[in-house]
């Protein structure tokens, strides 16, 4: 039959046509591919200081808990020694320290802008009270820049009761938070 076109034509043009469409490739994929681009990993950035005893930090963060015997002759108990370590990925600027106690009496955690003499108490610099409690209170709150500011910094801190023991056994709770506006903004890297 005149001016009819076969079946087979028709798949034969349909074939060709999507071959050309296949096989061209727009500019914008040929420049991205000569820029060299590719695959990113993405991660995600945390932030928070941990207070521990130990030289690093404990794998479920959270407050810490010191134990100050009453000494003998109903004086003071001697200052314990601890460490606040940025154990996250970003970078601090400042830190709310809260303090928790079981008795009333005035108790201080203390930065030193030196280095502490634990043996003695003394401090090579300045000593400054990052947190304190009153007469009468049982709990502290304060906010400070006195910070291990960097990924994996430690600082060293001393928790000191600065009048006599009132019971057999105090506890003292120390925790630090850390607020989203005090963390630096992040960064995007390419490879």
């Amino acid at each position: 039959m005149a001016g009819t076109t076969s079946p087979r034509s028709i798949a034969a043009a349909v074939g060709l046509g999507v071959a050309v469409l296949c096989s061209a490739s727009p500019s914008w994929a040929v420049a991205s591919a000569a820029a060299g681009s590719a695959e990113q990993p993405v991660t995600s950035a945390s932030w928070g200081i941990v207070p521990t005893t130990g030289a690093s930090a404990p794998g479920t963060p959270g407050p810490l808990t010191l134990s100050f015997p009453k000494p003998a002759g109903n004086g003071t108990a001697p200052p314990q020694y601890f460490n606040a370590i940025n154990n996250q990925s970003l970078t601090v600027s400042s830190a709310t320290y809260t303090l928790a106690q079981s008795a009333t009496t005035v108790v201080a955690v203390e930065a030193c802008s030196g280095t502490w003499n634990e043996a003695t108490g003394q401090c090579t610099g300045t000593i400054t009270a990052l947190v304190t409690t009153t007469t009468g209170t049982t709990a502290g709150s304060a906010s400070s820049t006195i910070v291990p500011a960097a990924s994996g910094a430690v600082l060293r801190l001393r928790c000191r009761p600065t009048q006599a023991s009132k019971s057999a056994v105090e506890t003292y709770t120390i925790g630090v938070q850390v607020a989203r506006g005090a963390i630096r903004a992040g960064t995007t890297t390419t490879g």
